[in-house]
């Protein structure tokens, strides 16, 4: 295949265990860092709004919640202005994903595994 990256018919070329064993790698590095950054992340989105409607309820800070309500349902109007524009690209770029997995079985497998064990180890 022309739209292929070069490495990757060198790759195909190896058995299915070596082709599954090298995917793992960068799947188990997403899976490590979705874990250690996704978590972070939540906890800091989750501390920060604890935070916020602590101060708020102390009387240290005045949150004007109209406001708030305000600018989420614009947020929600941009939002969803900006997924009708760009679905057919995401479904594009899906259904490319779907024929790579789909072709390229054991990479897939490779891939997931890793991301599952970098996930949960």
């Amino acid at each position: 295949m022309a739209s292929e990256p070069n490495g990757l018919p060198l790759l195909l070329s190896q058995p299915p265990y070596v082709q599954a064993g090298i995917a793992c790698i960068p799947g188990w590095l997403s899976g490590h860092l979705l874990k250690k950054f996704g978590g972070a992340a939540a906890c800091a989105v989750a501390g920060g709004s604890l935070l916020l409607l602590y101060l708020h309820n102390k009387g240290y800070v005045t949150v004007h919640w109209t406001a708030i309500n305000k600018d989420v349902k614009q947020w929600k109007e941009t939002t969803s202005n900006i997924q009708r524009e760009h679905q057919e690209g995401f479904k594009k770029v899906l259904k490319k994903m779907k024929c790579f997995a789909q072709t390229h079985q054991y990479l897939s497998l490779g891939f997931m595994a890793g991301f599952g064990l970098g996930f949960l180890l």
